[in-house]
């Protein structure tokens, strides 16, 4: 388990700034479906159907008779082989369903000072870096959540009717192109079919905010102000993004919020 985590956050449009300002307002971070993601490679895996006639009819019985729990052990057994062949010849939308409607996902890094992400994912330097910190007993339940994602040339390869829920979850959601290594990013899943697509964050574990390098006047006192408004109880520090003079590099210099 990390300790640290940090969300590199726009403020380029009216809606990237809400979606930012809400983290700060209301200690949440909302979690979109996966397949959402800007990388046409996201979610990918090598399907395999192979398996036993009589493993597939049990599971698509099983389905069946979740889907429908009035329908009998009987009538289910009857429609299991023609279920299988269905979801077979329809082959990854299964698995796309399952992560478009059922699953969450909110990113981090364990960098805060990587220039790359700074400018896909902070607007071009104008937005934020918002720092998770574990430093109490409460906080452990919201990081001890986050996984590292595993980078690889190769697709990982997932069994529809043998990998379980949780190794699918490895291979679709925790697996990325190795060309994806730089950012050490690590994620949490969450079961959206269950609670809402917002994740709380337990209070005093957002511990620092980091301004862009090239962040507005009007953004700079907006973000400014909402700390304002949460740091007496929250203990939120500031700090201001520099280049390096002498590197393709930042510095952080602390400043004040009050």
């Amino acid at each position: 388990m990390t300790d640290v985590l940090f969300k590199y956050k726009s403020m380029a449009t009216p809606d990237a700034k809400s979606h930012m300002l809400d983290i700060l307002d209301k200690q949440r971070l909302y979690c979109p479906a996966p397949v959402s993601f800007n990388d046409p490679f996201e979610c990918q895996a090598e399907i395999s159907f192979k398996a036993p006639l009589s493993v597939k009819n049990g599971c698509a019985k099983e389905r069946l008779m979740k889907e429908k729990p009035n329908m009998t052990e009987a009538e289910a057994e009857i429609r299991a082989p023609a279920r299988w062949q269905q979801v077979e010849q329809d082959g990854p939308k299964e698995f796309l369903r399952w992560l478009q409607y059922d699953t969450g996902v909110v990113s981090f890094s364990i960098l805060k000072n990587d220039i790359l992400m700074w400018a896909h994912y902070a607007g071009s330097h104008n937005g934020v870096c918002i720092e998770f910190r574990c430093t109490d007993e409460g906080h452990v339940d919201f990081f001890a959540q986050a996984q590292p994602v595993q980078y690889q040339q190769h697709l990982p390869k997932v069994n529809f009717y043998t990998t379980n829920r949780i190794e699918k979850a490895q291979a679709f959601i925790l697996t990325k192109a190795d060309h994806w290594s730089y950012e050490q990013e690590w994620r949490i899943v969450i079961d959206a079919a269950c609670v809402s697509r917002y994740l709380p964050v337990p209070q005093g574990t957002i511990s620092a905010v980091y301004l862009g390098c090239k962040i507005s006047s009007q953004n700079r006192d907006e973000v400014l102000g909402r700390i304002s408004a949460t740091s007496p109880r929250d203990g939120i520090r500031v700090f201001q993004a520099q280049r390096r003079s002498d590197a393709y590099a930042l510095t952080f210099e602390p400043i004040s919020n009050r």
